[in-house]
């Protein structure tokens, strides 16, 4: 609703709540509450973070009292071959299921900080274990302590973009994990993605995220395009820790460099087309790749500092 009286707006939507169950927001704290996000304001920039519904989840399933952690997931905590063989299934009566929902809608709207551990519990929806509903604990008393944790969009209009994998990171598949993260002022899209084939090397395993990076990336170009929020004559910087993929990528027309891997010589055309016109790789260090929090476990030190670059606290 808009308008320029307010008390009468007001007025309004107190009648139609008496008829219908409906939710709004007064607006006197100076935010505006959308489908769950808390949209604010700020002298450096505009705001998005979801305390509120943090508040509902914990008061959901009673874990208002818990303690706070300070990162969602350990590196201890990854199930292996060995937990499989030794941990005990989940009972029914645990809300699993429902709570990794909860949080995964967090995870896809406001919180890029949680969106390994989110997909990661989410492969355990059909048979999860007692470890993995430790996990589930260990995410909400982190999300507790960081519930004003969010997206600042500063204002910044150049698009960058960051990929990185973990080779091999799934100790009982061996399958790697992908991260992606596209940054415009603020994260704008990430995701974590289990790959879909066990790569044979750390560099194809960054080759494939790569392909998933570029993928998104002229995805947001084309909709930037059209909204006159981007200029499309110079390519998106993608940033890459591993300098044998950046080669992969950028001779995908050397057949030598993919031969008998049908699987990767699939995206060459793909690469081809998008390489120094859409995309320009970048190297970058390992421990500036922000994408990495996206891929695995972190500890405590190297966790907060990348995530600090990513999120701000309202």
């Amino acid at each position: 609703m808009v308008g320029k009286d307010k008390t009468e707006m007001i007025r309004i939507l107190n009648k139609l709540d008496k008829e219908f169950k409906i939710t709004f927001n007064t607006g006197e704290d100076d935010s505006l509450i959308y489908v769950g996000m808390e949209i604010n304001s700020r002298p450096d920039g505009i705001s998005v973070h979801q305390s509120k519904y943090v508040d509902k989840i914990l008061k959901r399933y009673n874990y208002t009292d818990i303690n706070s952690a300070s990162t969602p997931i350990e590196r201890g905590m990854v199930t292996n071959s060995e937990n499989f063989l030794n941990d005990e299934p989940l009972s029914e009566s645990y809300p699993y299921r429902e709570i990794v929902g909860s949080l995964l809608y967090l995870a896809t709207v406001s919180r890029p900080d949680i969106s390994f551990s989110v997909n990661y519990l989410s492969r355990f929806n059909h048979k999860p274990l007692l470890s993995h509903w430790k996990m589930v604990k260990r995410v909400l008393q982190y999300i507790k302590g960081t519930a004003r944790y969010g997206i600042l969009f500063d204002g910044n209009k150049k698009l960058i973009a960051f990929c990185d994998s973990d080779y091999g990171g799934d100790e009982v598949s061996r399958k790697s994990t992908s991260g992606v993260l596209l940054m415009r002022g603020g994260p704008v899209v990430w995701f974590t993605q289990k790959q879909p084939l066990v790569a044979n090397s750390t560099a194809e395993a960054e080759y494939r995220a790569a392909v998933s990076a570029i993928d998104d990336i002229s995805w947001i170009r084309r909709l930037a395009g059209e909204l006159k929020q981007l200029n499309l004559d110079k390519p998106t910087p993608l940033f890459i820790d591993n300098q044998a993929a950046i080669h992969m990528l950028e001779n995908a027309h050397e057949g030598k460099v993919t031969k008998g891997k049908k699987h990767i010589e699939i995206s060459r055309k793909f690469i081809q087309q998008h390489i120094g016109t859409t995309v320009e790789l970048k190297a970058i260090k390992s421990e500036e790749q922000l994408a990495d929090v996206l891929t695995k476990p972190l500890t405590k030190g190297v966790f907060e500092r990348l995530i600090r670059k990513i999120i701000k606290e309202e």
